[in-house]
């Protein structure tokens, strides 16, 4: 039996030295060594099922996917990227995780903080553990205190 995703793939070009990487329900990430391919495929290329093949900037790699926002990473640096080809944030973060509750948790230096979906950086990387941002609360601690932290929508 065919699945609906069967059409997408028998139209991608044939890749030799191709690997995947990590499966993020939705994407699938293909990384060619040496950079070649045959057909219009690039070194680092991101489908996002089921629609068309676009292209990540050079040198970078998806390790994340989630509601049109990619999460990549260049030489231990973390950035969101949109979908459409422009940067949600730029990749200065050393840490940075998948997007929950509208909040993605980033740091840098050991010290963490949160962005949002438009980019906007709404907790300042000063704390030293933060959680996922679940049905409107993140846990933020320093040292050995914590305290809960509402977001207002």
């Amino acid at each position: 039996m065919q699945s609906a995703y069967d059409k997408y793939l028998s139209s991608l070009p044939k890749l030799s030295g191709a690997a995947s990487a990590e499966f993020v329900p939705g994407v699938s990430h293909i990384a060619l060594s040496g950079g070649e391919a045959s057909g219009a495929v690039s070194a680092n290329t991101v489908m996002p099922a089921p629609a068309a093949a676009y292209d990540i900037p050079s040198g970078y790699t998806a390790v994340g996917y989630q509601d049109g926002i990619l999460l990549l990473e260049k030489n231990g640096l973390y950035g969101y990227y949109l979908e459409s080809g422009r940067w949600l944030t730029d990749p200065v973060y050393s840490e940075a995780f998948a997007f929950s509750g509208g909040l993605a948790v980033v740091g840098s230096g050991g010290c963490y903080g949160a962005v949002d979906t438009a980019g906007n950086l709404v907790i300042p990387t000063v704390f030293s553990a933060l959680s996922d941002c679940v049905s409107g609360v993140l846990t933020a601690g320093r040292g050995n205190s914590f305290v809960l932290l509402a977001v207002s929508e």
